[in-house]
């Protein structure tokens, strides 16, 4: 199985601590690295520095290989997360013609002025992998949030991608919660490919901040582009090994996304699909319910019976379906910011069975693919004083299988 490590899939040396600041330099930091429609082929790199250097360059080679080839930053804009804050300038460059499961070092910067190296391996059309997941991060401390990120490195060392579902940040516009995050991920933001999808938080919206056309977000990370919408990056897809990725907004243009979702869907070659989105298709939490999306988007994930759907928003855990061998729909969150379970209403009044429910108890995720079979586990990383669960600290919260069959069908079972 593919849960533990995975040789090959890519690059996740040990975390090294974190430099970043909230003071940008000429130096640049917080760089992450972000998959484009095929990471196998092709790679983002995004990266922060002060407002002064307008300029921007990778440098990239083969791991072991002296030929360096320097690639210019394809866009540049500045960022000022509040007027208390210093104001940065974040860079995105674009690497191509690399080759698949290909190990590379980078730097980022211009001459005098140039990152550490740091290294990734492109994605391989291997069928055995590993995903880490990580529900709503804000309001958690360096601390609390440096915990559940080493735990998830313990379980799986060298993950294929990390996937982060949205509220990475309380608020935008604070950017020593930003400084908070990559300190956290020390420098695994630079070594695997970060899946993201934007929440609520990050876009002002159900929140009171002033960061509306969601500046922050759009600095530090930067993703496919797979529509010709003016919001692209704010869905898309990404085929990484024998998976096809989806990240949808759920606070966006949901019509729109109905017909990028279904064409993403018909035109997948892939063996697995994971979708993401922040908010979820049945609340677990108090007086929530996302009408709209079940109403646009949920028929489109049961005709095509994708995987998995990831969401959070609700500070509760929870996992169910609407078929019992259909798409599964999972909720999670990594930060201590929990919300009190409701009794499944959500569910059961739009024709869906919760399996597994908690309160109280952070977790991280970790999906492995092997062949025919998908492993899912929710593992407890923290909890509340509260929590609803008897499980312990670093035992595994909810798990299953996914299995395909010969006949073109699927099976999902617990272990």
């Amino acid at each position: 199985m593919a849960g533990l490590l995975v040789v090959g899939t890519t690059y996740a040396g040990p975390a090294a601590a974190a430099t970043d600041s909230t003071v940008p330099h000429a130096k640049p930091d917080r760089i992450v690295l972000n998959p484009t429609v095929y990471p196998g082929s092709t790679q983002l790199l995004t990266w922060r520095t002060s407002p002064s250097v307008t300029s921007g360059y990778v440098q990239v080679r083969r791991y072991g290989e002296t030929r360096i080839i320097t690639v210019k930053q394809r866009r540049t804009r500045i960022v000022t997360p509040s007027a208390s804050a210093n104001k940065a300038r974040h860079h995105s460059a674009a690497l191509t013609g690399l080759e698949s499961n290909a190990l590379y070092s980078y730097r980022a910067g211009t001459p005098g002025n140039w990152s550490g190296w740091s290294a990734f391996r492109a994605a391989a059309d291997t069928d055995d992998w590993d995903i880490l997941g990580f529900g709503d991060t804000q309001k958690a401390s360096a601390a609390w949030l440096r915990n559940i990120v080493e735990s998830a490195f313990r379980k799986s060392p060298k993950p294929g991608a990390m996937i982060q579902i949205g509220d990475i940040v309380d608020n935008p516009r604070d950017d020593q919660q930003w400084h908070t995050l990559f300190d956290a991920f020390g420098t695994r933001l630079r070594n695997v490919n970060l899946f993201y999808t934007p929440g609520n938080h990050e876009q002002c919206i159900l929140v009171r901040c002033d960061d509306l056309d969601g500046q922050a977000y759009r600095g530090h990370f930067s993703f496919a582009k797979n529509t010709a919408t003016t919001m692209s990056e704010d869905w898309y897809y990404s085929d990484i090994n024998n998976a096809r990725i989806i990240s949808l907004n759920a606070f966006r243009s949901l019509w729109d996304q109905k017909h990028f979702l279904e064409a993403a869907l018909e035109s997948n070659k892939k063996q697995w699909t994971v979708v993401m989105l922040h908010a979820p298709f049945f609340s677990g939490t108090k007086s929530r319910s996302n009408a709209s999306l079940r109403k646009t988007l949920l028929p489109v994930l049961e005709k095509y019976n994708v995987d998995l759907v990831l969401a959070g928003h609700d500070h509760v855990y929870s996992r169910g379906h609407m078929r019992t061998n259909g798409p599964v729909y999972a909720v999670s969150v990594s930060s201590p910011k929990f919300y009190s379970l409701d009794n499944g209403s959500d569910w059961r009044e739009n024709g869906a069975t919760r399996v597994v429910a908690a309160t109280q108890a952070a977790t991280f995720q970790v999906v492995s693919f092997d062949g025919a079979t998908m492993t899912y586990r929710a593992v407890i990383a923290a909890k509340g004083a509260k929590s609803s669960t008897s499980r312990k600290v670093g035992e595994t919260l909810d798990s299953f299988i996914i299995t395909k069959l010969s006949d073109g069908t699927k099976r999902v079972a617990s272990p």
